[in-house]
């Protein structure tokens, strides 16, 4: 899954979400993983980018006896789930997670590469206002980080 761009849609009476067609047609299979995301939103990936980003990643890298991992795991395997897409492109949002991420019923689901990210609309809005100065801060700090990887994975420090 290659995916990118925001999408608003609306959680129906049932808590199920209509994944937008574009998200939609990129995911091979009716079963994929949901979990928290790091800033209050969701997490949704197939079960293979799952299995690589949480369940290899971390496995590899982390002690269950060892403080701070705990807390990797208790953060973000701990509460995955497994959720199906049904015929109507919709999938039901867990409570648990829903109520993590503050989910009621106006969302923007966000295309981030080989993942999706559901978040509370307003939320969302909060988290990506460039006018905010904080907001602002965080993304020149992201931006400047992000860089210096490039630069020294290139070898061009």
């Amino acid at each position: 899954m290659k995916v990118s761009g925001e999408v608003d849609v609306t959680i129906d009476e049932k808590n199920r979400l209509t994944l937008p067609a574009q998200f939609r047609k990129e995911i091979n299979d009716p079963k994929v993983k949901i979990t928290r995301g790091l800033h209050k939103f969701l997490l949704l990936m197939t079960y293979e980018k799952w299995e690589e980003a949480f369940g290899k990643l971390i496995k590899e890298n982390t002690d269950l006896y060892n403080e701070v991992d705990n807390n990797i795991i208790q953060k973000y395997i701990v509460p995955t789930q497994e959720v199906e897409i049904d015929k109507n492109g919709r999938i039901l949002i867990p409570e648990r997670l829903r109520r993590y991420a503050g989910i009621t019923k106006d969302c923007v689901v966000v295309g981030r590469g080989d993942t999706l990210g559901i978040w509370d609309a307003e939320t969302y809005d909060k988290f990506t206002d460039e006018n905010d100065e904080s907001n602002a801060a965080k993304f020149h700090s992201a931006s400047e980080s992000f860089s210096e990887r490039i630069k020294s994975n290139r070898g061009n420090k």
